[in-house]
């Protein structure tokens, strides 16, 4: 069992000090090829619905911890149900909307 002694210890340790080595600096290069690695999500929200993550979370039915991780890495995957409401959402609006958006990652903005 902890006592109160050893509990004050441990909150009273500074931090680990963690050696960060790169091997290469992050350079423009690498900003460029991040760029047009955005997700289809991330496109839809930010060039088609021009919305933040709060925005867009309630457009299609979510939280907006889950738009992010949608965006960051695909870790979870968007339903059937969701892409029909950002689908009716953007008509609501007037969007010329196409559904292959979900699926292709942009890369008109890489080409240029």
């Amino acid at each position: 069992m902890a006592t109160f002694n050893s509990i004050r210890q441990r909150i009273s340790r500074p931090p680990l000090k963690r050696k960060y080595t790169n091997a290469y600096p992050f350079t423009l290069v690498h900003a460029y090829a991040y760029k047009c690695a955005m997700s289809a999500i991330a496109h839809i929200r930010k060039n088609i619905f021009v919305a933040n993550q709060d925005e867009f979370a309630s457009i299609a039915g979510v939280t907006q911890p889950t738009v992010s991780r949608w965006e960051r890495s695909g870790e979870e995957s968007i339903t059937l149900e969701q892409m029909a409401r950002i689908r009716a959402a953007a008509e609501e609006r007037g969007i010329a909307w196409n559904d292959r958006w979900f699926f292709e990652p942009p890369v008109a903005e890489c080409a240029q």
